[in-house]
C-alpha cells in the first residue's frame, strides 16, 4: 500500500472511529508491554533471589532505577503525544515526524542527562560523582525547599562550572518538578526548532 494512502487511512481511523473503541485499541498495546514488563521483574526477582539475598535486594534497587528511566521517557512521550497530534489532525505529517524522531532520540540520550527538580541532597550526590568522574551530558538542578536547597545549588553549579559539565542551576529556594520539565520541554522545542508555538500546531 502507498505510504500516502496509508497515511489517509490512519487519519481516517483517527478521526472517525468511535472514541471509546479508539482508546481500547490504542490502550491495548501499552497495558500488554506494562504487563510484560512487571512479569520481566517479578520472574528476575524469584530466580534471582535463590541466589542469596542481597542479589534480590539488588534486583529490586534496579527496578526502581529502571521505572525512574521509563518514567523519564514517559515524560517525553506524553509531551511529543499532545504536539504530534495536533500536527496530525491538521495533516502536516512533516511537522509530526520531525518532533516525533526528535522526542524518540531526546529520550534515548536522556541516560546522559541529569534533571532534578526535589531532593536537594540528590545535587550533592551529583556533585561528589562528577568530582569522582561522571560527566553528564548536561545537569538541570531546580529542587525546591528551605533546608539546604540553596547550598546544594550552589555546590552543585560550582562543581560542574570547573569540571566543564553544562549545567542549569536556578539559584535560590524556587524550583521543582514542574519547573525541571518545563526546561526538558524547552530544551526539545529548540531541538526541534519550534520554539515559536506556531510551529507546534498552536493558532
Amino acid at each position: 500500500m502507498p505510504a500516502n494512502d496509508l497515511s489517509q487511512q490512519q487519519y481516517h481511523k483517527m478521526t472517525e472511529t468511535p472514541i471509546p473503541g479508539l482508546i481500547l485499541s490504542l490502550a491495548a498495546p501499552t497495558i500488554l508491554s506494562m504487563l510484560i514488563t512487571s512479569i520481566y521483574n517479578l520472574a528476575d526477582t524469584f530466580f534471582v533471589g535463590q541466589l542469596s539475598t542481597s542479589a534480590s535486594g539488588a534486583v529490586g534497587i534496579v527496578s526502581s532505577l529502571m521505572a525512574i528511566i521509563q518514567a523519564l521517557g514517559f515524560m517525553f512521550g506524553h509531551g511529543a503525544g499532545g504536539i504530534i497530534s495536533r500536527s496530525l489532525g491538521n495533516q502536516d505529517t512533516h511537522a509530526a515526524t520531525k518532533f516525533a524522531s526528535t522526542s524518540f532520540f531526546t529520550a534515548m540520550a536522556v541516560g546522559a542527562v541529569l534533571a532534578v527538580g526535589n531532593a536537594p541532597t540528590a545535587l550533592l550526590t551529583i556533585a561528589e560523582k562528577i568530582e569522582n568522574g561522571l560527566r553528564p551530558a548536561l545537569v538541570i538542578g531546580v529542587p525546591v525547599g528551605f533546608v539546604n536547597v540553596v547550598e546544594s545549588k550552589e555546590r552543585l553549579f560550582a562543581v560542574c562550572e570547573s569540571h566543564g559539565v553544562p549545567a542549569i542551576v536556578a539559584m535560590g529556594r524556587k524550583g521543582g518538578s514542574n519547573v525541571a520539565a518545563a526546561i526538558c520541554n524547552a530544551l526539545i522545542y529548540s531541538a526541534a526548532e519550534m520554539l515559536d508555538p506556531t510551529a507546534r500546531g498552536w493558532k
